[in-house]
């Protein structure tokens, strides 16, 4: 684990829940920031606040969903970044089965 640089600003909505007592980062808060930033990529929504956020998310996901025609892709992508944002950080998929998740969305046989 390493400590967080006393000038990164934890008030961005992007950290893990954990990092606001911790103040350390870890691979798990990484995957919980990726999907964050997924969903924003996914959204076009930035998150308002981290007290915020799962309320934000709800929303996000609700709007996206009832877009209607979606593609596969974007609802298993949405899914991915879900899974991210879980807030028990030992129930969050490690990044290497984010990566292979994701790979997988595209590709006809599953990477391994």
């Amino acid at each position: 684990m390493r400590s967080l640089p006393q000038t990164t600003c934890l008030a961005s909505g992007c950290h893990a829940p954990e990092i606001t007592v911790t103040r350390r980062s870890t691979q798990s808060s990484d995957v919980y920031s990726f999907g964050v930033v997924l969903l924003e990529l996914l959204t076009g929504r930035l998150p308002i606040s981290p007290d915020t956020l799962n309320l934000v998310v709800e929303n996000w996901t609700g709007e996206v969903f009832d877009m209607g025609d979606l593609e596969g892709e974007m609802v298993e992508l949405l899914q991915i970044g879900l899974a991210c944002l879980r807030v028990k950080q030992q129930t969050r998929p490690h990044i290497a089965h984010v990566v292979k998740l994701i790979q997988n969305i595209r590709s006809p046989d599953p990477v391994e």
